[in-house]
């Protein structure tokens, strides 16, 4: 079982789901203060693992042949076979550092290299697709980044949404893989595993609530017609309403999650009234700014009878 999303790289070696090795373990601090810590601390600057002479050379280290192949055998084989395409993005960085070096404007030149050669990686979308069983396109993937910053000048509520798409949200599974929780169950059901798809939509708990909110704020904005799992968890791209119903599924969402983390139970009075807030809030900010009072008013109008 492994964390999608998480730069192996930078993961730990001791204190690990991997590292078994007790003779080993004991003896971790003084790796760590030799500078053994991480998994990138296994490989060369080359990008090869180690061999046994050259990492007790590197690190002044002594330790026999067999810890050292225990060791070496217990990184995960995926990360093994992702540390190629891990290397080829730092040759590309090497390569973009090269030519800053020779342009005569390092602003503009710098940006323009970085877009031409820096790969994006898509594994999210991958994921997301496969949990949903729909293929998401490209294009369809810029108009729910797209949506997401559109619906709210609000940064804090737009990093959320960008995590939720990342998939980087941390969850019970992923404190239970790094061993700070002896369970992966869903906070709100305690039945299945707690993964972002099912914290935020698939959770009958979870769901329900969601129901409860359709329900409260239905005489005034008909919102089932959007409670679907890709509209809930990725955002609405359609043209009419999808500011009001992003934003708002976003406080949602994040009422969620943090009803979670403090062990609370969910409240609809409470979530009617912090999206009461986040509308003040917004106004305020129109207001003060001499924004477009006229564009706010529109995204907040099917709401306007409920949030007076």
């Amino acid at each position: 079982m492994f964390v999608e999303d998480i730069d192996f790289r930078c993961y730990p070696i001791w204190d690990t789901f991997f590292m078994q090795n007790e003779n080993l373990c004991s003896r971790k601090q003084q790796f760590i203060n030799k500078g053994l810590s991480y998994i990138n601390d296994l490989y060369t600057n080359r990008g090869d693992l180690h061999g046994f002479e050259s990492l007790t050379t590197h690190y002044d280290i002594k330790i026999n042949f067999v810890d050292f192949y225990s060791l070496m055998h217990s990184i995960p084989i995926e990360w093994k076979q992702g540390y190629e395409s891990n290397l080829e993005n730092h040759q590309v960085k090497q390569n973009v550092y090269e030519y800053i070096l020779k342009m005569p404007k390092v602003c503009r030149g710098t940006y323009w290299k970085l877009i031409q050669n820096i790969k994006v990686q898509r594994g999210h979308c991958q994921k997301w697709s496969k949990i949903l069983n729909e293929e998401i396109r490209e294009n369809e993937w810029e108009a729910i980044f797209s949506a997401n910053f559109q619906c709210t000048i609000d940064s804090k509520m737009r990093a959320f949404q960008y995590q939720i798409l990342l998939r980087s949200i941390t969850t019970n599974k992923f404190l239970k893989l790094c061993k700070i929780k002896e369970s992966d169950k869903c906070y709100f059901c305690e039945n299945a595993v707690e993964t972002v798809e099912h914290l935020f939509w698939f959770c009958p708990i979870v769901q329900t609530f969601w129901l409860s909110i359709a329900y409260k704020v239905h005489d005034v904005f008909d919102i089932t017609g959007f409670l679907k799992d890709k509209i809930v968890l990725l955002g609405y791209t359609e043209l009419c309403n999808a500011n009001l119903v992003n934003h708002m599924f976003n406080i949602i969402k994040r009422y969620i999650y943090v009803t979670k983390c403090t062990e609370s139970n969910l409240n609809l009075e409470r979530v009617i009234n912090i999206i009461k807030f986040h509308f003040k809030i917004e106004k305020n900010i129109v207001e003060c700014r001499h924004g477009n009072i006229n564009i706010f008013e529109n995204k907040w109008k099917p709401l306007e009878q409920l949030l007076v």
